[in-house]
């Protein structure tokens, strides 16, 4: 992993005014699903993992929306094989 990737990863990216309303649109739209989720589904372990992965999904949701695009990849050649 690159150091501009690592960077990319651990800066502090400011909202823009409409990446700040993709969020909101994005928390809305899972807390919505959440809870249906703890309407329909029964209180168990299941639930809470239910749960826990949406409120994953919205963080990583917002991460790529922070983070923007992928850098294109550097492309290297393959070293000469040997015999």
């Amino acid at each position: 992993m690159s150091d501009a990737e690592l960077v990319r990863r651990f800066t502090y990216h400011a909202p823009t005014p409409e990446q700040a309303d993709k969020y909101a649109r994005i928390r809305e739209t899972a807390l919505s699903l959440a809870r249906m989720i703890v309407e329909l589904a029964p209180n168990n372990r299941e639930r809470l993992t239910a749960v826990s992965y949406l409120d994953a999904v919205v963080m990583n949701a917002n991460a790529s929306i922070a983070r923007g695009p992928e850098p294109p990849l550097v492309k290297t050649q393959a070293a000469p094989a040997t015999t």
